[in-house]
This record gives C-alpha cells, structure tokens and sequence, in this order.
C-alpha cells in the first residue's frame, strides 16, 4: 500500500523530534489548522497495517528515508527510529519533489485480506475524499496507491437574487485560544452530488457531512427561531460551517473526530447561528414549494418566476461566490396571464426505434415536433368541424 501527498514535506528536525516518538512532545510546536493532537495516531496506525514501512520526504532544502522493520524495532531496547539516508541544507530541490510518500509492505494477513477487495479500496478513497475534501479543493493533492484522490467541490447558486449568506465570529475565552468560526448558507443544485444540509468542518476536516438532523438545529422547536424536520422540499439547502483553532482540542467535536461535541459551548452558540442563516432559506423554499403546487393544481405547465430564478442560476465555488450577510427572498414580478388560449401539456411514451422511425419521416428535429404534429393530424382527421 501506498501513500502520497503535495502537503509540502516534513522537515528533517520536525521528524526527528516530534514525529516519530511515542507521546505529543512538551515543546512539540503548534501548528495552525492541525488535526493531530496526541502524537500517536499515525504510527499505531501504519504498525497495525503492515510489518515493513518506507517513509520518504523532501522539502525545499531537505530530504530523508526511512525504512523500519516493525518486529526488529520492537525486539529493541530503545524505541527508536533511525534515518536511512539524510540530506540537509545541500541543495534546494524542485517543487514538484516536495511532499511525503509512505509506503506499507508485508502487510498483516487481516489487512491484506481487506485490501484484496475492490470494496475495501474504493470505501478507504471515498472516506478520505470526504473527510479531507476542503484541504483537496484548496489544492492538497494525495494519491493512494497512484491513483489522485478526487472531491466534490463546494457550491453555491451564483446569482445576484440568490445571493448565500456569510457569517464569521471568533469565541475568545479568558486563558484559551481562541475558536474561529466561518458559515456560509444558501442554494446549491439538487442534482449534484454534494448532500443538502450542513457540512461542519473542524481545522479542514468533515465531521458532519450534509446533517440534517437536530444536531444541525432542524427540527429544533427551543429558543426564538424556530426550524422545521428537514423535508425532501429542502434539498436545494446547502451550508458549510468552519471551525478554525491553532490548538485543536478547543474545537467543538468529539473525541473520534467523527461529529459535534453537543455540549460545547462554542457549539450551542454557532447552532442558533445555523437557525437564524438557514430560515431564509427554508422560507424561499417553502414559497419555491406553494409555487410549483399552485401551478400543478391549475394544471400550468409554465415555470413560474421563482423556478425561473433557480433555473437560471449557476453553480459557483464557495471560494469565487459572491456573499450577504443575511439570504433575502427575492422579490420577483408575477408572471403575466397569457393573451392566449390557456396551455396543457400531452406525454406518452413509445419504443424508442419506433420514434426515431416517426422522427424521419415527419421530418422533426426533436420529440416535441413530433408529438405536436402527430396531434395536429388527429385534429385535422378526426375532430369535428365546428
């Protein structure tokens, strides 16, 4: 198995000193963003995969390799990891060289078994896709087994009456570093592949993907603002929350790192955030919704001119979107009645070898030609002149 990323590289004294001890040192330098907290996860981890390890990284002005034997390193008295090759301050090395590869080999019986399935594999790049798919957007480029890891970039309507809202505050407690917050809350196209809900993400990484659930405050009836159970109506809602600390235990997720720690404090006040951003939303969805039944009760097949605006609009990255403080439901001209006879529409359907052979030899560019001329010769040959 094998590992790789652009992150940039992990310098000679950084991987002598921190990362590859046992334990989070007490003059381990903080680094902004990080995930890491504890200093184990990641040889526990590459211990339990495989039997041999090479680890390789090269950053502007230095470059090492190391190899471990896992069960050598564990008969020894002192654990400790010894460099293979070192060089420093030699040379600068070209950009494209920057980064860190990890390779796994002699891997554990349970763990070949796992990766000899294509299930396996695929389940491991889409989790990673999805737990680090912002950091990816920005430009982080890893590959697993020489295969680049893909993300679903993140999107908004771009449009000037669908403007999403932007909202950013920064906690601050006596004593404690202090947690930013970004959110970000308005339209997306239901079709694509990003979930409706809300995306939280704790220094990059996803810990809710797409909630909509009370966690996120839906359904949630307490306090001033009161917000509906998520309705399939909804699914054009999109918001994207940013959690952002230079020492990661301040940041409101749990232990595992997979969700929100309820009962932080950071949290329960950005909730009522989400309700406040996401009930302009749900309103303009809601009238979207009394839009579209009113036309299909009048039996209208025309769009009316909320559907027109959403029609109309563009997916734009949450990086380019324009923002407002505050999504305004648009105001909109009615549609104006028709001087003509009121419309409806006729479908059916026919094999499709059948159509094509229809299509030719009436001549029509498309389905709808089609199905207008062949109605036009009914009326012309059956009905009634009146």
């Amino acid at each position: 198995m094998t590992a790789d990323n652009n992150c940039g590289g992990m310098t000679i004294e950084i991987a002598r000193k921190y990362a590859f001890r046992f334990g989070r040192a007490k003059d381990a330098p903080n680094i902004k963003h990080s995930v890491g907290q504890f200093g184990v996860g990641m040889k526990r981890a590459l211990f339990k995969i495989g039997r041999q390890i090479c680890i390789k990284s090269t950053t502007e002005n230095s470059r090492f390799e190391m190899d471990i034997n896992v069960d050598e390193w564990a008969s020894q008295k002192e654990w400790e990891f010894r460099f293979k090759t070192v060089e420093e301050n030699e040379k600068t090395y070209p950009e494209d060289e920057w980064g860190t590869t990890i390779i796994v080999t002699k891997l554990r019986e349970s763990v070949s078994k796992e990766f000899a399935s294509a299930t396996t594999y695929k389940n491991l790049k889409l989790e990673i896709e999805n737990k680090i798919q912002y950091p990816l957007s920005r430009g982080l480029n890893i590959s697993v087994n020489n295969t680049s890891l893909d993300f679903d970039d993140l999107t908004f309507f771009d449009n000037p009456k669908l403007t999403p809202s932007h909202w950013k505050h920064s906690y601050k407690s006596k004593g404690k570093p202090s947690v930013d917050v970004s959110i970000y809350c308005g339209l997306g196209d239901s079709k694509v592949k990003v979930d409706a809900g809300w995306h939280v993400f704790c220094n990059g990484r996803l810990i809710l993907r797409g909630d909509k659930s009370s966690k996120t405050g839906w359904g949630d009836k307490a306090g001033e603002i009161s917000i509906p159970g998520f309705h399939g109506q909804y699914n054009m809602f999109r918001g994207y929350v940013f959690f952002d600390s230079d020492t990661p235990s301040q940041l409101p997720w749990d232990t595992k790192k997979t969700g929100v720690n309820e009962d932080s404090e950071v949290w329960k006040a950005t909730k009522q955030e989400l309700k406040r951003m996401a009930l302009p939303v749900k309103n303009f969805l809601d009238a979207l919704k009394q839009e579209k039944d009113r036309k299909d009760k009048a039996d209208d097949d025309t769009s009316g001119p909320l559907q027109v605006l959403v029609d109309s609009s563009q997916q734009e990255s949450i990086r380019n979107v324009k923002t407002r403080m505050l999504f305004e439901l648009p105001k909109v001209e009615k549609a104006k009645q028709s001087q003509g006879p009121k419309m409806g529409k006729i479908s059916f359907q026919k094999p499709l070898k059948e159509i094509e052979a229809a299509k030719g030899l009436l001549r029509a560019k498309n389905r709808t030609e089609i199905g207008e001329m062949v109605f036009d010769y009914f009326m012309e040959q059956e009905a009634d002149d009146e």
